[in-house]
């Protein structure tokens, strides 16, 4: 069985935290919405799709687009 950590202050909190890590990712998911616990995720899939964009954009050799009055 682990030992009691006594946590009085925010500081203790913080040095119980740094003492161990396990806790960080417990403390995370019950603190946080899943929503926000997800963003990352989301952020990489859509940094990769603009890059994927723009690597498209100038790959294109395609005519440029006429524009007809009508």
């Amino acid at each position: 069985m682990a030992a009691a950590v006594a946590l009085r202050t925010t500081d203790d909190i913080l040095y119980a935290l740094d003492a161990h890590p396990e806790w960080l990712a417990a403390v995370r998911a019950k603190i946080l919405t899943q929503e926000i616990l997800d963003l990352p995720h989301k952020v990489a899939q859509l940094s990769d799709k603009a890059a994927q964009r723009q690597t498209r954009r100038r790959n294109w050799s395609g005519p440029l687009t006429s524009f007809r009055k009508t």
